[in-house]
């Protein structure tokens, strides 16, 4: 009768253990022990792609004014890989494409500034900020 219980026993185990793997038992004429076994290993998934973080810089050492050279630079990075595109667009219908741009501005007003970023796997981020560009001071001359 003991036999059959611990039978009943085992099979109540099994059933409630076929979500986690193959539940073994074996008599070792002391009572029944149990052993896991694995139904099967699960392939891994992949880590999922996390997007890259964009951010930018810009220097005017002669001032943020229209005629005048400004230098652009990404501070972007992508935690998990690398930066493989680079796209600026200065709100005055012209772009760029390198991690670093110089840009003039022809003439005075405000500015949207778009930079985006696509890392190695596809994913995509681009921030914007808005730059107010001064009409170029004109210069004193005395003859």
């Amino acid at each position: 009768m003991a036999t059959k219980s611990a039978t009943m026993a085992v099979r109540a185990l099994l059933i409630a253990s076929l979500a986690v793997g193959l539940l073994g038992c074996a008599d070792s004429g002391l009572g029944l022990t149990e052993q896991q076994i694995p139904l099967a290993q699960q392939p891994s998934r992949p880590p999922i792609n996390q997007a890259p973080h964009c951010n930018w810089a810009a220097e005017a050492p002669d001032g943020f004014s229209a005629g005048k050279s400004i230098f652009f630079y990404s501070t972007s990075n992508d935690p998990d890989g690398t930066l493989i595109r680079y796209a600026w667009t200065w709100g005055d219908e012209t772009r760029g494409d390198a991690p670093e741009e110089v840009h003039v501005f022809h003439s005075a007003g405000t500015f949207t500034v778009t930079h985006a970023v696509t890392d190695n796997v596809g994913a995509q981020t681009s921030c914007s900020a808005d730059l107010t560009i001064r009409q170029q001071a004109a210069s004193a001359r005395h003859d």
